[in-house]
């Protein structure tokens, strides 16, 4: 792939994984009214070809999959890029940015039609894409502020780990690079009942991540009242990119009881 020159300063920062070299951006819509559809968006400009680029993603809660007319994708090409480059913005990657976001606009209204408004949700655990280091499992509480005040207080919450799933690489992104690649294992623990749920568990890994190498949790979103609480996780991770590991977004969803 052609690489233009003026396009170095997309490298990014590291992310948690080691020689980052793009990080993809989220914008969570959010639940439907009845907390049965999960939407949000993944975009920015890829590194090498500098090619705008922004995907919707519309789930629903229950099955935790894609909608039929789900994910949407923006179809810009090099020449893009290239008319973006000759225009000498400013910022190079915000011009980029939100000419990929307009544009996912226009090819989303029916599917953003179909959904209806959106409720952003409660974010129950909230990570940076930057942040070093983050615990797993992670606990949390879904009636507010429930931090211990005294030692011998015992507050029940939510316990959520992320395990990785080691596979015989398939990708054509893993050639000549790696033999495995992983996928994950998320498990929701109620510690007040002690009942465990598994909410996603990978039997391979989707040629569309591209050769991924590690996960961990950046969001936990809730809807709806505790006894009837649809759940979204945005989960990031690491995968084969032009310049090093890009850090990408996918989500899993479920719907939770006491």
């Amino acid at each position: 792939m052609k690489r233009l020159p003026a396009l170095a300063a997309i490298i990014s920062f590291a992310l948690t994984f080691p020689a980052n070299a793009e990080t993809h951006k989220l914008h969570v819509h959010g639940f439907s009214a009845d907390g049965s559809k999960f939407i949000f968006e993944e975009y920015g400009v890829s590194d090498g070809a500098g090619i705008p680029h922004a995907t919707l993603y519309a789930i629903d809660v229950a099955t935790d999959a894609f909608m039929s007319s789900s994910p949407v994708r923006t179809d810009f090409t090099e020449e893009a890029a290239q008319q973006l480059e000759s225009s000498q913005p400013a910022d190079f990657l915000a011009a980029g940015e939100k000419m990929a976001r307009d544009r996912l606009k226009e090819l989303s209204v029916n599917l953003m039609t179909a959904v209806g408004p959106t409720k952003r949700g409660t974010v129950r655990v909230q990570h940076s894409p930057f942040q070093l280091n983050t615990s797993n499992p992670i606990r949390f509480s879904t009636v507010g502020y429930a931090l211990n005040y005294s030692s011998s207080e015992n507050t029940k919450g939510w316990s959520l780990e992320i395990q990785p799933i080691e596979f015989e690489a398939k990708s054509s992104t893993c050639e000549g690079w790696r033999d495995y690649e992983y996928g994950f294992r998320l498990i929701l623990t109620n510690e007040e009942s002690e009942t465990i749920k598994i909410l996603s568990e990978d039997t391979r890994v989707p040629d569309s991540r591209g050769c991924p190498q590690n996960y961990h949790i950046e969001q936990v979103i809730t809807h709806g009242p505790k006894d009837k609480m649809s759940m979204a996780v945005i989960i990031r991770y690491a995968s084969r990119g032009f310049e090093g590991y890009d850090g990408k977004i996918l989500a899993t969803t479920g719907q939770i009881t006491p």
